[in-house]
């Protein structure tokens, strides 16, 4: 007999009213007894069995699910689609409904104004177009060095100031940068090739 049956066994025969039952009664009281323990023991090994594969089938499950996330990313990125027009235009109306609820009621009306799509395009070619950097700045100095050197000369010579010649020297300038800026792009497109 194993040593929990017989403590069980013990503490059946220290109560009285079991120590006074039949030979027979006890044998069954025994039986019971060690069925159960041996039932306790099983179900004790089955759940550290259990516990085990608990932690492996966790790890394997956790593994499984890198790899099906990992799947589903490529699956994802395979079937995204670009991003179509219509979608950047909602996308940009809603934003520019959030932002112009925080602006004061001068700049929303500024914003609405400037906004629109006939505004909004011809400050786009413009920006491509006319007010490149290089033909504003060589604009700009042409013009000023231009207009200084004529007012010296009609102060000193006596002539009368045209007011034409600023347009004419800044259009003239506003060329000589876009040149400059062409040539330099030309030398170091061939430098970098």
């Amino acid at each position: 007999m194993s040593e929990i049956t017989r403590r069980n066994l013990e503490k059946l025969e220290a109560k009285p009213e079991i120590s006074s039952k039949t030979p027979e009664f006890q044998e069954q009281q025994i039986d019971q007894i060690e069925a159960k323990t041996k039932q306790t023991a099983e179900l004790n090994q089955a759940r550290q069995e259990a516990a085990k594969e608990a932690i492996s089938v966790e790890q394997a499950k956790a593994v499984e699910n890198l790899n099906t996330s990992s799947e589903q990313t490529d699956e994802d990125n395979a079937n995204r689609h670009p991003v179509s027009s219509s979608l950047k235009k909602i996308t940009f109306r809603k934003e520019i409904k959030h932002i112009r609820r925080n602006l004061s009621k001068a700049d929303r009306i500024g914003s609405k104004i400037i906004h629109q799509p006939v505004i909004k395009s011809v400050s786009e070619v413009s920006a491509k177009t006319i007010t490149r950097p290089s033909g504003l700045l060589g604009g700009g100095i042409t013009a000023f060095l231009g207009t200084s050197a004529y007012l010296y000369l009609t102060k000193h010579i006596g002539l009368k100031y045209n007011y034409s010649i600023f347009l004419f020297l800044l259009v003239a300038g506003f060329i000589v940068g876009l040149i400059i800026e062409a040539l330099v792009r030309l030398v170091r497109g061939k430098r970098t090739a």
